[in-house]
């Protein structure tokens, strides 16, 4: 199993609710506020104006409501996530940017834009 410090060294996609179908079988990392754990299935709003979110499995933390995250987690053929680590973000993250810069990311002149001096 991959350690935490290699993954994060590792390139992992930054993906939401627009682009995660491309990245099954696949560690990622994706943004979102807490909605609620049960059962070790972490609820994470993911896009404030779709009301859009996703299910993490086996999420095993005791988190609060209202907290955003940075879960890393390998996408399941439901698009879903496998739970493998996460990153507890500032209380004034702003999902709503976060959401609107991963379409853009994917643009084809934005590796060139983003590797510019």
């Amino acid at each position: 199993m991959t350690s935490s410090s290699e993954l994060m060294q590792s390139s992992l996609a930054l993906v939401n609710h627009t682009n995660i179908e491309n990245y099954k079988n696949q560690n990622v990392v994706i943004h979102g506020k807490v909605q609620s754990v049960k059962n070790n299935t972490l609820n994470l709003l993911i896009d404030p104006k779709g009301n859009h979110d996703l299910l993490i499995n086996g999420f095993n933390k005791d988190v609060p409501a209202g907290e955003y995250l940075a879960i890393i987690g390998k996408v399941a053929s439901d698009n879903s996530l496998d739970y493998i680590d996460m990153i507890q973000l500032d209380k004034d993250f702003d999902l709503e940017f976060v959401n609107e810069i991963i379409p853009l990311s994917m643009h084809p002149n934005a590796k060139s834009f983003f590797e510019r001096n």
